[in-house]
């Protein structure tokens, strides 16, 4: 019975997540100056520490059982905001994947869609980190790596500042500082 209790409410975690991923940006960015003020920050580092495993069997060895339950629910609630602004960033980058695609300049067109591809990849990733993370503030013993979107997240940025280099529009080099 408490199982069954704990999965619905995961899947209803899942459920409102991704209704606040797919709603959170109406607006569609139509080039990437316009990403600047849209973009949430998000500190690839900080989020890395947070879900470390290193990172979590140091803790665990060094702080008292009750304790490092509470912490780790603390560090688990944090790398879901990273991963929900990385999920909503990813929406961002996709539409303005799917703007560069209709480009007349054919790199362009290429480098929109490999943006398009990579975000959309990272939000369907995003979402099932996030069922991973959901899970952890359920189950503060259980270990969970989620390190990878990371990875992905860092991707984007190259594919933005390839895109930028292609559109030459003004703020170009600020967007992969915020990536």
């Amino acid at each position: 019975m408490t199982l069954s209790v704990i999965f619905v409410v995961i899947a209803l975690l899942v459920v409102v997540s991704l209704w606040r991923i797919a709603y959170s940006h109406k607006n569609v960015v139509q080039n990437s100056a316009e990403l600047t003020g849209r973009l949430r920050a998000v500190d690839l580092q900080a989020f890395q520490n947070l879900v470390s495993l290193e990172e979590e069997d140091f803790l665990r060895r060094e702080l008292a059982p009750r304790v490092f339950r509470k912490v780790q629910v603390l560090r688990v609630r944090a790398a879901i905001g990273y991963v929900q602004n990385v999920a909503a960033n990813a929406v961002i980058l996709l539409h303005l994947g799917e703007w560069a695609e209709n480009s007349s300049d054919a790199e362009v067109v290429i480098a929109g869609h490999e943006l398009a591809e990579a975000a959309s990849r990272l939000r369907v990733y995003s979402v099932l980190v996030l069922v991973k993370l959901y899970l952890g503030v359920l189950l503060p013993g259980i270990r969970l790596s989620s390190s990878g979107i990371a990875e992905q997240y860092g991707d984007l940025g190259r594919l933005i500042s390839r895109l930028n280099r292609l559109q030459a529009h003004n703020g170009a080099s600020r967007i992969p500082a915020i990536l």
